[in-house]
């Protein structure tokens, strides 16, 4: 979890080893779910609650990074290298996540590689 050890002790959840592409469907119906907030009788939306609170974490070989960035907003993303897995992609992981990243404006491309983790564990 992001700032389980920041000074504010907001929990901020993130969805790690799921594979990025995954949790798009879940921002998908987040983003989506209108009638279920009001049936539920919450008091902020699901997309809301989605934006605010959560990130995901890619690993580089993932091809829809950049679109989801796109989608969720690149200050959302994180990625991981598996180190010190075996079959992790250390320490090749920043070059193949800007591989994935090159069709993305300069300050998403800084938001991907940096902004995520730094808006996930309150560096800012």
């Amino acid at each position: 979890m992001c700032r389980a050890a920041s000074t504010d002790r907001q929990s901020r959840p993130g969805v790690i080893e799921a594979a990025g592409s995954r949790p798009g469907s879940i921002a998908s119906t987040a983003i989506s779910t209108t009638r279920a907030s009001t049936i539920s009788g919450l008091k902020t939306r699901p997309s809301v609650l989605f934006k605010r609170n959560c990130w995901i974490s890619f690993e580089p070989v993932e091809g829809s990074l950049s679109v989801l960035a796109d989608y969720i907003g690149p200050h959302k993303i994180m990625w991981a290298t598996d180190y010190p897995h075996s079959d992790g992609f250390f320490p090749g992981a920043p070059q193949m996540i800007g591989e994935r990243i090159e069709p993305l404006s300069p300050e998403a491309k800084h938001q991907v590689l940096a902004g995520g983790a730094m808006g996930c564990y309150g560096l800012h």
